[in-house]
């Protein structure tokens, strides 16, 4: 392998460790995003469910 080759090699590995750092940091802030999603959908989800007994409770109450 002779030094241009060698050199195209090297700016070739340097590059894809640049994007794999890039696409890392990307998957941990997807990931952080993803955590903070389903802890408002659990939220939501107590929310609606404490909505629909009290509905159903009025429900019992005006039959």
């Amino acid at each position: 392998m002779n030094d241009s080759e060698l050199n195209g090699l090297e700016t070739r590995v340097q590059a894809l460790l640049a994007d794999y750092r890039r696409l890392a940091e990307q998957n941990r802030s997807l990931d952080r995003e993803l955590s903070e999603l389903r802890a408002s959908n659990a939220e939501l989800k107590s929310r609606l469910g404490s909505i629909l007994e009290r509905i159903r409770a009025l429900e019992v109450e005006t039959a």
